[in-house]
């Protein structure tokens, strides 16, 4: 019986996020890229397959130049009721992966992490949450065709 091999290939835009350590604990936080016309903003985002959508500090909205009133309203549910944001549509660069997507902003939901949630994020990538050797894989979904 002839012996066959499969030859893996590494996809060529294959990103790989260690967790980071925050307060004794480790979590999946990647860094992204927020641009909006001429304004970038640097930051980290905690990976979050729980979360529907995603919601960032209410600073990095006004880093970006996005006002109250170009932000839609809508009412986020969570455990303790539920939490007004506004949300825009902005540039968001992960690696050299770059795409647009609806970002909510809160301060009332202000937590100590920016969060991206799943949707108009999750389906650019296939994401492996890797527990044991605490890391996240991303690979663009574009790259694996």
């Amino acid at each position: 019986m002839p012996t066959v091999r499969v030859k893996r290939q590494t996809p060529p835009n294959l990103y790989q996020f260690p967790y980071v350590k925050f307060h004794g604990k480790f979590y999946p936080l990647i860094p992204l890229t927020l641009s909006r016309e001429a304004r970038t903003v640097n930051t980290f985002a905690l990976l979050d397959s729980g979360a529907s959508i995603s919601v960032f500090r209410p600073e990095i909205a006004e880093a970006l130049g996005i006002t109250r009133k170009e932000r839609t309203g809508t009412r986020l549910g969570s455990a303790g009721g539920g939490v007004d944001i506004g949300i825009a549509k902005i540039r968001v660069e992960v690696g050299k992966t770059s795409f647009k997507a609806k970002i909510g902003f809160s301060k009332a939901f202000a937590a100590s992490f920016n969060i991206v949630g799943r949707e108009g994020f999750f389906h650019k990538f296939s994401i492996c949450f890797n527990e044991m050797s605490r890391t996240v894989l991303m690979v663009p979904l574009e790259d694996l065709d």
